[in-house]
């Protein structure tokens, strides 16, 4: 799986040259592992050879690596569309399009080029793993490494375990990404992707207090922006684009789930009809939205105190999900906290919101939202559940 030899560096493949494939091979590049990257045309490769080419002379310009290491580092990295290149990887990682079907066709044709101990990985941030490694031979060799955008600023690296991931696998791929300056977050199977999750809970429900009329969604992202994330939560549905949201619905759909995301699921698929998918720079719900010239009938009569009302049902929503992964998952509060600070770029920590609120205070609050909305994530749970 890999060398045994900690000096001799592991061999990486990469498929896909998106902009996740691309920020994942220059962030390999400055460590001098060989790279096997897969392309899907013939001028994708022209272009990928090109690009590693300037970024690894810029380097070598700016004295991050010597002579030597220049002419080592273009010598080992090679970019084809043929995965008879991948054969002598120790971990190969697949960046594709957020597709079952694509990512599934894409692992298969990577385990029938490499060795039997190559380490297969996805980097996606939504799909089951039932529906990418069934068929795959070795399944203990599977893994989801789920890197965070922007790659170059965020840490945190989710490795996520499948059912018949081993501990060799999910070790030897800590050591990598700990290798490569990043931080490994091990979660096992049933609770993966909690960081994705998370945001997924604070998404659809900012566009449900966005339905009660009282702020725009300019409104809602700077007040977010000024006092609880470094982004506006509009800002993260735009950018990620509405399919890959909605995908995380579906797949992550259980009964405590259900109401907080039926509003979102319904914009969601009309956003998609409407051509405005968001994403890849395409128009998203902001604005959608504007276009729509809607008119708020609430806003004059909005409630003194709406806007710390807004923070306090988002801030106590997280810190009660914290809370609830703390339960079920093999994480402990530490770790956890720590990638949601800086996964979410939080503007104070976990344990200044709750000291800030209080525990009284935090437990009325969700009672409170359970109460009037039906959203079961308001269920108090662990430290906030009923003395």
């Amino acid at each position: 799986m890999m060398h045994a030899d900690a000096s001799i560096l592991p061999v990486i493949g990469i498929i896909g040259n998106g902009k996740m494939g691309k920020d994942i091979l220059n962030l390999i590049s400055q460590f001098g592992n060989p790279i096997r990257l897969i392309c899907r045309t013939p001028e994708a490769i022209v272009l990928a050879k090109e690009n590693f080419t300037k970024q690894i002379v810029k380097r070598f310009k700016r004295g991050y690596m010597d002579e030597a290491q220049r002419v080592s580092r273009l010598r080992s990295f090679c970019v084809s569309t043929e995965y008879s290149c991948l054969a002598d990887c120790d971990i190969v990682i697949e960046t594709v399009v957020e597709d079952p079907a694509i990512k599934a066709e894409v692992i298969g044709r990577v385990a029938g080029a490499v060795r039997d101990d190559c380490v297969i990985a996805t980097n996606t941030s939504s799909i089951p793993f039932e529906a990418l490694f069934h068929l795959i031979r070795n399944p203990e060799r599977c893994i989801g490494i789920h890197f965070f955008y922007p790659l170059r600023i965020i840490e945190v690296t989710e490795l996520n375990c499948g059912t018949e991931t081993s501990p060799e696998t999910s070790d030897a791929c800590a050591r990598f990404i700990s290798s490569i300056g990043k931080h490994p977050y091990i979660l096992s199977f049933g609770n993966h992707m909690v960081l994705t999750k998370l945001f997924t809970v604070l998404i659809t429900k900012i566009y449900n207090i966005y339905e009660e009329d009282m702020l725009s969604i300019g409104e809602l992202d700077d007040l977010i922006k000024s006092r609880f994330l470094s982004f506006g939560l509009f800002e993260i549905i735009d950018s990620t684009g509405v399919p890959i949201i909605l995908q995380c619905l579906e797949n992550f759909s259980i009964p405590r789930f259900a109401r907080i995301y039926a509003p979102f699921y319904k914009k969601g698929k009309e956003l998609i009809a409407a051509g405005f998918p968001g994403g890849d720079g395409k128009p998203g719900i902001a604005v959608f939205e504007a276009g729509r010239n809607r008119v708020s009938i609430n806003a004059a009569r909005k409630p003194l105190g709406y806007e710390e009302g807004v923070l306090r049902r988002l801030q106590c929503l997280l810190l009660n999900e914290v809370s609830r992964y703390v339960e079920i998952a093999s994480t402990t509060r530490s770790d956890l906290e720590n990638a949601v600070r800086e996964v979410f770029g939080l503007t104070e920590t976990l344990d200044s919101i709750e000291n800030r609120i209080g525990l009284g205070e935090i437990r009325s609050c969700l009672t409170d939202e359970l109460d009037k909305t039906g959203e079961l994530v308001y269920q108090p749970t662990g430290r906030f559940s009923a003395p």
